[in-house]
């Protein structure tokens, strides 16, 4: 049996304190957050608040990092295989699963 709570993004944001993992997203964590909303909303299911999971599922890196990690030469072709959250003009949040 599951009990499910609404999740404010302060309450996202504290969770991710609680776990001294605030640092994984140090720009991205709303981007992340309104992500997830948006899914759960789309999907019509919740989702279970897993701070270690979403930590192992995103990251947050440079935009430039992530071409030359991922070897291509476009946010499109990454778009193709992962997940991208746009942060900022420099940054994205990436699926990795």
């Amino acid at each position: 049996m599951f009990i499910y709570k609404e999740c404010s993004y302060n309450d996202f944001k504290e969770e991710f304190k609680r776990y001294s993992r605030e640092e994984n997203f140090p720009k991205g964590l709303r981007d992340l957050y309104n992500y997830l909303l948006e899914y759960c909303n789309d999907q019509g299911q919740p989702l279970e608040l897993d701070v270690i999971a979403l930590c192992w599922d995103f990251r947050e890196m440079g935009i430039k990092e992530a071409l030359e990690y991922y070897e291509v030469e476009a946010l499109e072709e990454l778009h193709m295989d992962f997940t991208i959250i746009l942060v900022d003009s420099e940054t994205i949040i990436i699926g990795v699963t």
